[in-house]
């Protein structure tokens, strides 16, 4: 059995659903302990506690501490994938993405059919926003093989979530992933602006759009620039930019940023656009992308240059090498698989 520090590194819930992930896909049991050390309120959350119930069912795998509070987790899979639909309910505003995240890392490889329904937390703090997950992690993800869908029913703000999204998988035919080498600008930007329909009269989304939009052409001449404006019911107000650009197969950076109350919708654009602007000159992926992309280059091998290493891509790169026999070269930026 692989044993897991979960304080190691940053100390937060990613080891816990990284490490359950890695587990699915090897076929190794896990223990891991001190989980969520490093945080205010140590121990399993509830979006935690969801994603490691989510791949237990699908991969049919024992579980031992899977409770709100838990400080160790035992984790046993069978090999088996079940396919087939699901539906779960983290019951907070808990983040959906970062469930699918670690289901994303858990079907590598696998050619199963997959429909999870889950409800929860679309756009909340300390996570990537539903249209970043969306057009930017896994936009980039189904250029190297991965064929799978996310679709939002209904947005879920914090603190009631309420979201709602329907995630599908096809299946994944690894590929190795080779991002080291982009053009200095992206070659088109989306503009991504949601919010609650009740903030629909104050033109939350138009001017969140118009703002980023005028910031990006300023800085990027003659960019190509698209608009999206969606607008729904939720049961906590809410509101949410995401900008994405680059010119894949070889390189994709995006931001998000959350509307906060008190906060004009022309700053959040500002704050989203200075993020954006500043990862896309000196990286192929975000930051945040990079952390994401380890488990897929530790299994389909390949390159990535991002414009920083973060605490969390060093901890990804290190539990990589607890369950996969692989090394990684790092360089100023440079992330490399030794094969």
């Amino acid at each position: 059995m692989i044993e897991i520090d979960g304080s190691v590194g940053e100390g937060g819930g990613q080891i816990v659903r990284a490490s359950v992930a890695y587990s699915c896909f090897t076929g190794k049991p896990v223990r891991i302990f001190n989980i969520r050390a490093k945080r205010q309120n140590p121990g399993l959350r509830r979006q935690h506690a969801t994603a490691i119930k989510i791949l237990a069912k699908i991969f049919d795998a024992n579980v031992k501490g899977c409770a709100v509070g838990s400080r160790e987790v035992v984790f046993e899979p069978s090999g088996k994938v079940r396919s087939g639909a699901y539906t779960f309910d983290i019951g907070t505003a808990g983040s959906i993405t970062l469930v699918l995240q670690a289901l994303t890392f858990a079907l590598m490889g696998r050619d199963s059919k997959i429909t999870l329904t889950i409800k929860g937390g679309t756009d909340v703090p300390f996570s990537p926003a539903f249209d970043y997950f969306n057009h930017c992690y896994l936009k980039l993800l189904s250029v190297f093989g991965y064929d799978a869908s996310a679709e939002v029913v209904r947005r879920g703000y914090y603190p009631a979530g309420g979201g709602v999204v329907k995630f599908t998988f096809n299946g994944h035919e690894p590929k190795p992933m080779v991002l080291d080498e982009c053009e200095e600008n992206p070659t088109s930007v989306n503009i991504f602006a949601s919010a609650s329909a009740a903030l629909k009269a104050a033109r939350v989304c138009e001017r969140m759009v118009a703002r980023a939009a005028n910031l990006i052409r300023r800085e990027l001449k003659g960019i190509a620039v698209s608009t999206h404006i969606h607008y729904s019911d939720s049961l906590s107000p809410g509101a949410t930019l995401c900008i994405v650009g680059g010119a894949l197969p070889s390189k994709i950076i995006g931001a998000d940023e959350l509307g906060r109350k008190g906060t004009p919708s022309e700053k959040v654009a500002e704050l989203c656009v200075a993020k954006f602007l500043e990862e896309y000159s000196s990286g192929c992926v975000d930051s945040h992308l990079a952390d994401h992309l380890i488990p897929f280059l530790a299994v389909c091998g390949g390159v990535i240059k991002t414009s920083r290493i973060t605490t969390h891509t060093s901890t990804m790169i290190w539990l990589a090498k607890r369950f996969l026999d692989v090394q990684f070269e790092v360089d100023e930026g440079k992330v490399v698989v030794l094969q």
